[in-house]
């Protein structure tokens, strides 16, 4: 009976990941076979169950990773972390923040003015935040029951006070094969895309690309050198910094990127991620977790009922 609802779980998993899959990308998912850079991370949430995938998903333990990595000089200020916001010292604070979660993605608030700011509002937002499971809602096994707490960080800013480009750096076996840039300009969220050697890619996501040219990072050597050290016992991973022209920071270490959802154009540019990423044997990894192993065994404190949305 219990290896009928195993299987029965298998199923409910792949068809969810499937049926999201088609929704957002209009094809069907090469799951097995996976060739394009979207489809090898829906394998990844799948099959792919390196325990190792946990620290990189909870950013405190991302922080304690990075410092023993020797990059603890590229860390932003911790201020406080915590499960009880009421505990923190943000009331207080005379420089602005960012409150966010450690164990999930898209939940965070920039606070510019803690003296200003809506308390009982926010306080709100952030328990929500701790009731939400990730790994389970996503399909990103790595999300598991990482101990849910609350962080706040000193704004990364630059000398003028305004936000910082992010450069995400893609690191594929050990090699720096793409950078995506984000920048504020203009009241808008820009994206560009270069290769490592500051090459434009006319590619696009979900953010409008920027018209004009983005001048080469001075402390790009730095970036890529740091990346492909903390990315260096993965397959692939990516690592995010924030740039002040100053000095560099490391925002996180992200597993599954967009969750493989992010509608890129044109369709070559999945093509050419997908080319970089060669994750072993991924059949016959597939097949073995499905006919032996659980999804996100290795990540369970406890039995997670599976959701076919």
């Amino acid at each position: 009976m219990r290896h009928i609802r195993r299987l029965l779980d298998w199923q409910c998993r792949i068809t969810a990941v499937r049926r999201t899959y088609r929704n957002c990308h209009g094809r069907r998912l090469s799951l097995f076979f996976p060739r394009l850079y979207s489809e090898k991370i829906q394998w990844r949430k799948l099959f792919d169950e390196d325990p190792r995938h946990r620290i990189f998903c909870d950013k405190l333990a991302t922080r304690d990773y990075i410092a023993e990595k020797g990059f603890s000089h590229l860390l932003p200020e911790l201020v406080w972390s915590g499960e009880n916001l009421s505990n923190s010292p943000i009331r207080s604070l005379d420089f602005p923040v960012v409150l966010k979660s450690n164990h999930a993605t898209a939940q965070y608030v920039f606070v510019h003015d803690c003296a200003a700011m809506d308390y009982d509002k926010i306080a709100d937002e952030a328990r929500q935040w701790l009731t939400i499971d990730w790994g389970d809602g996503m399909n990103e096994p790595a999300y598991l029951g990482i101990p849910r707490r609350l962080m706040i960080e000193r704004t990364v800013t630059n000398p003028d006070g305004s936000q910082t480009t992010e450069h995400r750096v893609f690191v594929f076996h050990g090699k720096a094969k793409l950078i995506a840039s984000m920048m504020v300009k203009d009241g808008g969220v820009f994206a560009l895309f270069h290769t490592p050697d500051w090459r434009r890619l006319p590619w696009r996501g979900i953010n409008p690309p920027y018209e004009a040219s983005l001048p080469k990072p001075e402390r790009l050597a730095e970036m890529i050198s740091a990346a492909e050290q903390l990315a260096e016992t993965d397959e692939h991973l990516r690592i995010d910094f924030y740039d002040n022209g100053t000095r560099l920071y490391v925002g996180e270490i992200t597993v599954y990127t967009w969750s493989g959802l992010l509608k890129l154009s044109p369709q070559s540019a999945d093509e050419a991620m997908g080319a970089f990423w060669s994750p072993a044997r991924p059949l016959r990894k597939a097949l073995a977790r499905i006919a032996f192993g659980e999804w996100g065994a290795p990540f369970k404190t406890m039995r997670q009922k599976a959701k076919c949305l």
